[in-house]
């Protein structure tokens, strides 16, 4: 009883009520068993033995006794994991014999009633709360302290002073009778007992349909090592909720109160022993979904119905949310929409956010923060997470991507490398940073000039175009169809998804299945000379079934994480020839052949068996994605070089010609100069064959450099120039 005792003082401050000595009683012989021990309780191995131990509460609370004391964690949090320590210390002294008294750590590991932030408020002071969400700022430790003797000034005695909730106080009077000093203290500060401290903010999980702003809560974390938890990482923290005055200097001195989570144990969402496990149901019902006839055309039929048509950019939008394979590289598909205004290319990126199990959109207008800031809060420095680090591990949708200006470069990283690195105010740091980008931007001359390349168009740096797997150009065409489409939305024929929110995801799957048919696909193989879309547009005509948006995000998720197909050999040969056929034609390319283009036809030919939930990607998912390819950007630029030579043999139209791309005119110019007999050919003589031409690339000048930046031909002394190519 005499272990017992002390252990009370140390996690209790003395004897507690009879009901809290009955709790521990009755922890203590119920924990002491081993079979019960390693049930509920595990800990890493650590010399001598072990002080941190991780406490399952809610197996504890279905298997374990039933008297009320093992249901006070809620509303009696203190008093519970003050018995809980005492009890588990106990059972530690009796199995290492040679521990000593020195506090233990104890932390709650499961405990299933999550509590939104909403409904934190002054009645939930003093209770035990769990909460989710991301970390958004971190602020540096520091050493606090708990107690502290002071040096009485009249009598030289000391006084130990315990600073209860960290606050600092003197010494009401002194520790020696006789003495009557009550003021004069001299605090002796290496007998300080410190304990580290650190803050982090928790914002709640939210989408952009939800229309209002996330809700953030402080969380303080005492004795607690969160050297694991970075910025941007999604938690789970549990803790008790506790008031706290206001910092600034208008509320000091009122009745006004803040509310913090004082943690008790906090885990993040990667972490294998907490993270959250798809339902046997749920999962026999997805896989019973992935064999349905073209799912994949399915999902694309589904997504996002209020804007017409645009089925290879839905396409292309689920395969980015799918993702690769390839863990140990980049496995993120990046997609960049172009177009005109008022195509919906908002719409859609939106569309895709609201379908990844975690996202966030910006408007570059906003001028939002991407990376990581750094800001001083009370003499702290404070790390404070932007929308790239808070889309770890999802989806980050960024409108109007060419306002970003110089935040361009930091994005280039985040494609490439997964990494955000940071190097202010001293602190030189790299996150991960697992995001896939969905971008879309309008021309910068309002309007795209189908005459000018994709650099004309935009206001992008050429090495961020160079990192996204799939550009998208969309043109304001089909203006009948859309019109019509449009129309029959405001009349009210369009699909119903009320039920389908109503029912649960896998008695909604079983019926969807159960109305699907498979007579009403007629070909699921795409045809040699049919393109990607009219290919999509064939086999969704004769698709009706529907998917309401929650069960298309629970599968893609599920798809996304469970899924990691490989290559076949087939597969493969298709995915080299077509890449190969790229090198040969990029001579006149708007974008510049390199091995990303070969690594983004393996990623997206990855994602297309993911849709399909198959663990072999096969030639007919490779042939989908290269047909897919063709119609990006790429599919401009191949059909020029294919249509200029077949034009080489006949004669060039002058005035057709300078309406054409800066790339086909820089290709029929250099063909021309090839046929001159001189051998240095003059500034003015090449003027004069750009006119014969009907050439119009802006500025005659900055054409040329460009050309002999290229090494097409060499700058001679006099003005002239010398072909080599």
């Amino acid at each position: 009883m005499e272990k017992r005792d002390q252990l009370k003082q140390i996690y209790l401050g003395g004897e507690p009520a009879k009901d809290i000595s009955d709790g521990i009683e009755m922890l203590y012989n119920y924990l002491k068993t081993a079979s019960n021990f390693t049930n509920y309780v595990y800990f890493k191995p650590s010399f001598p033995y072990p002080k941190v131990y991780h406490f399952n509460y809610s197996r504890y609370v279905s298997e374990g006794p039933t008297e009320p004391f093992s249901h006070t964690l809620r509303h009696r949090p203190d008093e519970f994991l003050g018995a809980l320590k005492v009890a588990l210390h106990q059972v530690v002294l009796d199995k290492f014999p040679q521990a000593d008294f020195s506090p233990i750590q104890v932390s709650i590991s499961r405990y299933d009633v999550v509590t939104p932030m909403d409904s934190i408020r002054s009645a939930q002071i003093n209770k035990f709360a769990c909460v989710t969400g991301n970390v958004t700022k971190i602020t540096s430790k520091r050493a606090h302290a708990q107690s502290m003797d002071f040096v009485c000034l009249k009598c030289k005695s000391f006084t130990k002073v315990e600073f209860l909730e960290g606050k600092y106080e003197l010494p009401k009077k002194c520790s020696n009778s006789e003495c009557l000093n009550t003021r004069a203290f001299t605090p002796l500060r290496e007998s300080a007992e410190c304990v580290d401290r650190q803050r982090i903010k928790v914002q709640e999980s939210s989408t952009i349909d939800q229309g209002k702003v996330p809700l953030s809560l402080d969380c303080e974390a005492w004795g607690l090592n969160l050297s694991d938890i970075c910025i941007g990482d999604s938690v789970t923290v549990m803790g008790i909720v506790r008031p706290e005055i206001s910092n600034q200097t208008k509320f000091k001195h009122t009745g006004l109160y803040g509310l913090y989570l004082e943690i008790v144990s906090i885990y993040a969402a990667n972490d294998a022993e907490h993270q959250d496990e798809y339902s046997p149901n749920e999962i026999n019902h997805i896989e019973e979904l992935s064999k349905t006839k073209n799912i994949f055309h399915v999902l694309v039929n589904n997504m996002c119905n209020l804007i017409y048509g645009h089925e290879k950019v839905k396409a292309g939008l689920l395969l980015s949310l799918l993702g690769g394979s390839d863990l140990d590289s980049r496995d993120t598909v990046h997609v960049l929409v172009v177009g005109d205004p008022g195509i919906g290319k908002t719409q859609l990126i939106r569309a895709a956010v609201n379908l990844s199990s975690k996202g966030t959109y910006i408007s570059a207008t906003t001028k939002s923060g991407l990376t990581v800031g750094m800001t001083r809060e009370n003499g702290q420095q404070t790390m404070q997470a932007g929308a790239l680090l808070m889309a770890d591990g999802g989806v980050c949708a960024i409108d109007e991507f060419d306002k970003l200006g110089k935040d361009q470069e930091a994005v280039c990283e985040v494609m490439e490398q997964q990494t955000i690195s940071i190097a202010k105010t001293g602190l030189y740091s790299s996150f991960p940073a697992k995001t896939t980008i969905i971008a879309a931007t309008n021309p910068k001359e309002g309007n795209y000039n189908q005459g000018k390349s994709i650099q004309e168009n935009l206001k992008i740096n050429t090495a961020v175009l160079d990192r996204f797997d799939l550009i998208f150009l969309l043109l304001d065409q089909h203006v009948e169809d859309i019109a019509k489409h449009v129309l029959d939305l405001r009349i009210g024929q369009k699909r119903n998804y009320s039920q389908a929110f109503a029912d649960p995801i896998e008695a909604y799957i079983k019926k969807s299945c159960s109305q699907y048919s498979c007579t009403q696909r007629a070909n699921d193989s795409i045809n040699e000379n049919e393109t990607f879309t009219e290919f999509m547009k064939r086999v969704c005509q004769t698709t009706s079934m529907e998917l309401p948006p929650e069960t298309i995000k629970k599968y893609l998720s599920y798809a996304k994480k469970h899924c990691k197909p490989k290559l076949s050999n087939e597969a493969i040969e298709l995915i080299q020839e077509f890449y190969m056929f790229l090198r040969k034609d990029s001579s006149c390319s708007y974008l510049a052949v390199s091995t990303r283009q070969l690594e983004s036809l393996k990623r997206l030919t990855e994602a297309r068996a993911k849709a399909e939930l198959r663990d072999l990607a096969t030639p007919h998912d490779a042939i989908e994605v290269i047909k897919l390819y063709q119609e990006t950007i790429f599919e401009l630029q191949v059909k020029e070089s294919f249509n200029f030579q077949q034009n080489k043999k006949g004669k060039t139209n002058s005035k057709t010609l300078g309406e054409m791309s800066l790339p086909k005119q820089r290709e029929a110019f250099k063909e021309r100069l090839r046929e001159e007999t001189e051998d240095l050919i003059s500034f003015p003589r090449l003027r004069e064959v750009a006119k014969e031409l009907g050439l119009k690339v802006g500025d005659f000048s900055d054409f040329i450099e460009g050309l002999n930046m290229q090494g097409f031909f060499i700058k001679k002394p006099g003005g002239f120039y010398k072909v080599i190519q």
